[in-house]
């Protein structure tokens, strides 16, 4: 009896060494497929992420072209009122114009030839080229009453 005592005790401690094994094998398949699919959440979490990043840099792209072309309509529409009205201030007809030069400048000014033009140009910013068209003459300007 000793003897089958015996074998059923190893036959016991084969059995459960392989239950321990095949559980243990299951637990570490189990382990790693839990892993596994952390490992793929984590990719979608920052897939996801990601995407919306790059949404919201589309959105706030679209929110400034959208504000760059109303700024741009809204400059094209004061551009658009100020050659309008530019028109309605302008005479109608050539005389007109020679009528209103006649009124606002004197013919004859202190110093100043009748058959010289009294334009003098000056270059006020030489990196910018700006040259400005000024209705006084040297000559105000050599009398001193231009300075």
């Amino acid at each position: 009896m000793a003897d089958e005592e015996n074998i059923a005790q190893e036959l016991h401690g084969h059995l459960t060494q392989m239950l321990r094994t095949s559980l243990s094998g299951g637990l570490q398949r189990s382990e790693v497929r839990a892993r596994r699919h952390h490992q793929e959440a984590e990719a979608e979490r920052r897939l996801a992420t990601e995407a919306a990043r790059q949404l919201e840099e589309r959105k706030r792209a679209e929110r400034e072209l959208h504000a760059l072309v109303a700024q741009q309509a809204l400059a094209r529409q004061e551009a658009d009122r100020e050659v309008e009205a530019g028109r309605q201030t302008e005479p109608e007809t050539p005389s007109e114009l020679d009528h209103l030069l006649a009124e606002s400048v004197p013919m004859e000014v202190e110093g100043i030839e009748a058959n010289r033009p009294a334009v003098t140009t000056i270059d006020l910013d030489a990196d910018l080229d700006l040259d400005v068209e000024l209705g006084v003459d040297q000559a105000l300007a050599s009398t001193g009453h231009g300075r």
